[in-house]
């Protein structure tokens, strides 16, 4: 894939996320919190997280329907009551069906940058409302 091509590529996959978000039940106000983890997975605090959900080698599919992808690698949700509880339940999710879908990592933290620019915008929008 060109650079052109990635470049092009990038809001396409930050739209699926943003459209994605919602199905995380999280409320307005707890969407930051929702980024913080994810940001702390990507630069620091649980670097875990994006390492212990990476698909195996040849495992990214990104000429299947990403939709399918997202559903097939969705874990039963048991009764999530607690903030955090949703959050460590969804953050895993995200990564592991966005290292599915998105054949490279740095595309990755462009797709999340882009995202999370976006629904961190919805969710102040939001408070105000």
């Amino acid at each position: 894939m060109t650079e052109a091509e990635r470049q092009e590529k990038i809001p396409e996959y930050a739209t699926l996320i943003v459209e994605w978000f919602p199905s995380t039940d999280l409320a307005h106000c707890d969407w930051e919190m929702f980024w913080e983890q994810v940001n702390s997975a990507l630069y620091g605090g649980f670097p875990w997280l994006f390492k212990d959900e990476a698909p195996k080698p040849n495992g990214t599919i990104p000429d299947e329907d990403p939709w399918k992808v997202i559903e097939w690698r969705k874990v039963k949700n048991k009764d999530l009551k607690f903030v955090n509880d949703i959050i460590n339940h969804n953050a895993p999710w995200l990564a592991r069906w966005l290292q599915r879908v998105i054949p490279d990592q740095a595309m990755v933290k462009a797709v999340l940058h882009q995202a999370e620019t976006q629904i961190r915008r919805e969710a102040r929008t939001a408070r105000w409302a």
